[in-house]
C-alpha cells in the first residue's frame, strides 16, 4: 500500500509540475517544488519495493529487454498521439470555430481507421513483418500525420484535417498490437498481469507528461507571437502558430519512437502473446489495451523482432 501510494502521488506531482510551467516557467517554485517532491516520492517507491518481500513491481522484470523496450515504446506512442488529440481539439474549437459536438464527430474518422488498422495488424502485419518493423511503421505514420496537421492554415477546413486523422488512426492501430506482443514476450503466466499493468501505466504517464510539456511549448509560442505583434496579431493566428509548434513537438516524439523501436527491440527474440484466460490483449480503439477474456482453442504465430514464435493457447 505504501509503495502504491508513493508511486501514484509521485506521478501525479510530476504531471502537475510540468503543467505549472505554462504559467510559471521551469524555474518557478510552483514548478521546482512539485518536481522535487515527485522525485522524492518516486525514489521512496523504489526503496520500498526493493525492501519488500512481496513487491508491487519486482524490478527484475525490467531485465527483460523486450519488456523494457515495450514500455518505452508505449510511452512514446501515446506521447505523440495524446497531444494530437488535445491540440487538434483546441485548433478546431478556437481557430476554425467548431462546436464541441462537431469537434467530437470529426474524430470518427480517426477512431474507425484505428479499429480497422488494429484488426489488420493482429492478423497480418505483426505475423508477416514482426514487432519491430510494424511498430516503427505505425510511429512513422503518426509522425507524418502530425507534420501534415502542423501545416493547417488559420482558415482551415475539415479536409485539411482528414488526412492527419486517417494517418494517425492507422498509425495508432498499427502500434498498439506490437507493443502488447513485445510486452508479453517471454513473460511467465504469473507475471502477465504485471506486464500488462506496466504497459498501461507507461501509456497513461507518457501521454500525460507529453501533453503537459507540448502544451507548454504551444502556449509559450502563442504568447511570444502575441507579444511580438503588440496587439496587431489576431488571436486565432497566434493560436495556430502555437499549435503548429506543438504538433511539430509531438512529431519529434514519434520520430524518437521510430528510432528507439528499431534500436531497442531485438531482431531475433522469441515469445508469443495470444488471447487466453486472464492474459489476452484486447483493444477497442484509442486508449490502453486491456487484458482478460476467455481462451480459445487455436494455434497462432506471432513474431517479436523478425523471428517467429509459436505457442498453443487455450486448454
Amino acid at each position: 500500500m505504501a509503495g502504491a501510494t508513493a508511486a501514484t502521488a509521485g506521478l501525479l506531482l510530476l504531471v502537475y509540475a510540468v503543467n505549472r510551467t505554462v504559467d510559471h516557467g521551469w524555474l518557478s517554485p510552483w514548478t521546482v517544488v512539485p518536481l522535487a517532491a515527485s522525485a522524492a516520492l518516486l525514489a521512496t517507491f523504489v526503496g520500498i519495493e526493493r525492501r519488500s518481500r512481496a513487491p508491487l513491481v519486482p524490478f527484475e522484470i525490467f531485465r527483460r529487454p523486450t519488456l523494457a523496450a515495450a514500455n518505452v515504446s508505449a510511452a512514446l506512442v501515446f506521447g505523440s498521439f495524446v497531444p494530437l488529440i488535445f491540440l487538434s481539439t483546441l485548433y478546431m474549437q478556437q481557430v476554425i470555430g467548431y462546436s464541441a459536438l462537431r469537434t467530437g464527430v470529426s474524430f470518427l474518422a480517426m477512431s474507425i481507421s484505428s479499429l480497422v488498422a488494429s484488426a489488420v495488424v493482429g492478423r497480418w502485419l505483426v505475423g508477416r513483418y514482426g514487432v519491430r518493423r510494424t511498430l516503427a511503421f505505425g510511429l512513422l505514420l503518426l509522425a507524418l500525420g502530425l507534420l501534415l496537421i502542423a501545416r493547417a492554415p488559420v482558415e482551415g477546413t475539415y479536409w485539411d484535417l482528414l488526412p492527419t486523422f486517417l494517418l494517425a488512426g492507422v498509425g495508432l492501430g498499427t502500434c498498439v498490437v506490437p507493443v502488447q506482443v513485445a510486452a508479453f514476450a517471454g513473460v511467465a503466466d504469473r507475471e502477465a498481469g504485471l506486464a500488462s499493468g506496466l504497459v498501461s501505466t507507461a501509456q497513461e504517464v507518457g501521454g500525460a507528461v507529453a501533453v503537459a510539456m507540448i502544451a507548454t511549448v504551444a502556449a509559450a509560442r502563442t504568447t511570444h507571437v502575441l507579444a511580438r505583434g503588440t496587439g496587431s496579431v489576431p488571436l486565432p493566428v497566434a493560436l495556430a502558430e502555437g499549435f503548429r509548434w506543438g504538433f511539430m513537438g509531438a512529431a519529434l516524439v514519434a520520430v524518437v519512437g521510430v528510432l528507439l523501436a528499431l534500436l531497442l527491440l531485438p531482431g531475433t527474440a522469441r515469445g508469443a502473446v495470444e488471447s487466453s484466460r486472464g492474459r489476452g490483449a484486447e483493444w477497442n480503439g484509442p486508449g490502453p489495451a486491456r487484458t482478460g477474456g476467455s481462451g480459445t482453442d487455436h494455434l497462432r504465430q506471432t513474431r517479436v523482432g523478425d523471428a517467429p514464435a509459436r505457442k498453443e493457447v487455450g486448454p
